[in-house]
């Protein structure tokens, strides 16, 4: 029987191997640019998929910041300056999946990266 971990994460992180690792890293690092390609390019990696996880929830996340940063950008200064704080850290988010994916680090993004989209 399986326990409830492994129901939230099918796709769990200690699965991986270094040979998985080795051939797919940059397609790993390139999921958080264009999250379907190791779909395409390496469908059976539990490693690039795990990382296409992450860029298809940061991918959702920046379309929640565009909606927030549409409805208050107006306001002025407050507004400007809550969206580009939010701007920023999805910039910082993209950096620090890029820097995971290539390094072999099994680490969900800061606050958003414990959401499962893809199984």
């Amino acid at each position: 029987m399986k326990n409830h971990e492994e129901y939230e994460n099918p796709i769990s992180p200690s699965e991986f191997d270094m040979e998985d690792f080795h051939e797919n890293k940059v397609y790993a690092a390139l999921s958080y640019l264009i999250f379907f390609l190791p779909f395409i390019t390496c469908p059976k990696s539990l490693y690039a998929r795990y990382h296409a996880n992450q860029g298809l929830v940061l991918l959702i996340s920046a379309m929640l910041v565009w909606v927030i940063t549409f409805l208050i950008g107006w306001i002025p200064v407050l507004g400007w300056l809550v969206s580009s704080l939010l701007h920023l850290t999805l910039l910082i988010f993209v950096i620090v999946g890029i820097y995971h994916a290539l390094t072999n680090k099994k680490e969900p993004l800061p606050i958003i990266g414990k959401f499962q989209m893809i199984s």
